[in-house]
Order: structure tokens, then C-alpha cells, then sequence
């Protein structure tokens, strides 16, 4: 939904692309990456923590590009590290319906 300016309410996007089709940039505010470490649980099926870290690493940059003011992030690149660490990072971006 977008109200009387154009912008987006309430509604976030990622995509691997550079830009998201049907919505133009309207701002560009910079890169936002995240980290995690992996700390295994005896309790979690395996899979289950890298599932977990790499959810908690995209929350990590969504938040980071909310606080910039972003309604998306573009060029997302998710990577899995030796070690159990999770990488995430992106552009984010001010999206606005064409």
C-alpha cells in the first residue's frame, strides 16, 4: 500500500537483485552488512542453528537499514563461513511504487 507521497507502509523487501522490479530507488543509503558466530546447542536438530543464524543475520541488516530509514535492502548476498559464521549484507534502499 502506498499513501499520499508515494511510499511504501509497512512493507519491506528483499531481493538478490539490484533493484526490485515495479519499484523504483528512490534513495540509495549505503550498505549494510552483519555477522554471526555459530554457538551449536545439543538440543537443536543439525541444520536447525545455521537456519537460525542465518535469520538473525538478515534481521541484524533489516533493522540496520530501518534505522537509515530504508524500506528495502537490494543486491542481498547470504554466505555460510568456515566455522559456523553467517554473513549477510546488501544496499539498503527507499523504494516507491512506479
Amino acid at each position: 500500500m502506498t499513501n499520499e507521497t508515494g511510499r511504501l507502509d509497512g512493507e519491506f523487501f528483499l531481493t538478490e537483485l539490484s533493484e526490485q522490479p515495479g519499484f523504483k530507488i528512490v534513495h540509495r543509503l549505503g550498505k549494510v552488512e552483519a555477522n554471526s558466530r555459530q554457538t551449536p546447542k545439543d538440543d537443536e536438530p543439525e541444520g536447525m542453528c545455521d537456519r537460525h543464524l542465518m535469520n538473525q543475520t538478515i534481521k541484524t541488516i533489516i533493522t540496520e537499514a530501518c534505522r537509515r530509514g530504508a524500506n528495502g535492502i537490494v543486491s542481498l548476498r547470504v554466505e555460510q563461513l568456515f566455522g559456523g559464521r553467517c554473513m549477510a549484507s546488501g544496499e539498503a534502499v527507499l523504494l516507491t511504487q512506479c
